[in-house]
């Protein structure tokens, strides 16, 4: 979604890392204590660590409860989203695979759709990607050496840590380490709660380079994102130092891009006349078995693949709606 000096290859955690050291790098969260670790000591000490490792895993959770109504009338239309994945990386070879469950359930009638992929880096740079929907056929693109990366799966987790690195630089953002240490699957964790600026995710959108990521950032180019806030978790492992979870609460963004993406489908909407609210919309990343992935076999049916252009994409997801 594995070369030794290019963390992109390493999304899931080099996003983690790059996250926490933004988030702390000029929020002053330092520890008088020379025997207690600091914020920033501890996403620096991650981020040594991540360049160490061969392999890993992101189990992730997206979940999503929106309600519509209208203003002065009893009706409300409510809507759930949950997306169910993982993500498996080996630096040699250089490889990914991914899965996901994709729930979409309006008016109590409920979708299912499940995903799987590859990805395959090869020594001369060319980088490979399979995808399938559960029941369709696998398709495979091919990019030359130097083609912009991009993800058909929604926004790159290290994209995500970039822009916050970037940031880092512009706006320094609020973080507190807490006294006592948290759980994650099963071990001991230091956890950072902060409050990310919405906005970044806008700049994120605009550099990207995906079909999925052109068509939000299209209908998201009106949205408020200087108004908004996401609060978020940070977690990284004791023992180990590294990452260990990411938690974002976006439902103010959630709101905000409801309410656009009514505007765009039609003038005649009576967008001012509607209640729009975000009952939930989270993202949940997990981090772990570090150095524990067994080698990523690609198998034969996806490497017989069609081939599709870099314009058509991998998305083919079918309509939910």
């Amino acid at each position: 979604m594995r070369g030794n000096t290019n963390p992109r290859k390493r999304p899931f955690l080099t996003a983690a890392a790059a996250i926490l050291i933004t988030v702390l790098v000029l929020s002053g969260c330092a520890s008088l204590n020379p025997f207690k670790p600091s914020a920033l000591t501890l996403t620096k000490d991650a981020l040594t660590n991540i360049g160490k490792i061969k392999s890993g895993k992101a189990d992730y959770i997206i979940d999503s409860d929106f309600s519509l109504g209208s203003k002065g009338l009893d009706i409300s239309l409510d809507m759930q989203l949950n997306v169910d994945g993982y993500s498996e990386f080996t630096k040699d070879p250089d490889r990914t695979k991914t899965g996901a469950v994709i729930k979409v359930n309006v008016l109590g009638q409920e979708q299912t759709v499940n995903t799987e992929g590859y990805s395959d880096k090869l020594e001369d740079g060319t980088q490979i990607a399979y995808s399938r929907v559960e029941g369709g056929k696998w398709k495979k693109m091919t990019k030359a050496p130097g083609e912009k990366e991009d993800s058909d799966s929604g926004i790159d987790p290290m994209m995500l840590g970039g822009g916050l690195l970037k940031m880092a630089v512009e706006n320094p953002l609020d973080a507190s380490l807490e006294e006592e240490l948290s759980s994650v699957n099963g071990k001991e964790a230091y956890k950072i709660n902060c409050k990310i600026p919405g906005s970044f995710l806008k700049e994120i959108l605009d550099n990207l380079d995906n079909e999925n990521a052109e068509k939000f950032a299209e209908i998201t180019k009106d949205m408020d994102w200087d108004s908004v806030l996401i609060p978020a978790e940070f977690y990284i492992y004791k023992e180990n130092k590294l990452p260990a979870r990411i938690y974002l609460d976006c439902r103010t963004i959630g709101a905000q891009f409801i309410e656009v993406l009514l505007e765009q489908m039609g003038e005649d909407l009576p967008v001012d006349d509607l209640s729009i609210e975000a009952n939930t919309l989270t993202v949940d990343i997990t981090l772990d078995d570090y150095d524990e992935i067994a080698p990523i076999e690609i198998p034969q049916e996806a490497l017989d693949a069609e081939e599709v252009s870099t314009e058509e994409g991998l998305s083919g997801l079918p309509d939910l709606f």
